[in-house]
């Protein structure tokens, strides 16, 4: 099975908090001071990232099952 897009779920919360966090540990330390490095995942946690979707289309793209990308449209 190759690359799959489709609409997060709830369930997803928890796997996309983890990619976030991730991205921006890695991609944007350089970028920022350490101090705002550290403060940015709590506003990405799995339940802010549930409320979130609540309010806006949210989409995961999988690999194997696993979650590796992720997208979110609010109404601007």
């Amino acid at each position: 099975m190759g690359l799959v897009l489709r609409k997060a779920q709830l369930d997803d919360a928890s796997a996309i908090s983890t990619l976030i966090i991730a991205a921006i540990r890695q991609t944007n330390a350089n970028d920022y001071p350490a101090a705002l490095i550290e403060s940015l995942p709590e506003h990405f946690s799995a339940g802010q990232i549930a409320a979130r979707m609540s309010m806006r289309d949210t989409y995961v793209a999988l690999d194997a099952g696993v979650v590796i990308g992720t997208a979110s449209l609010d109404d601007m």
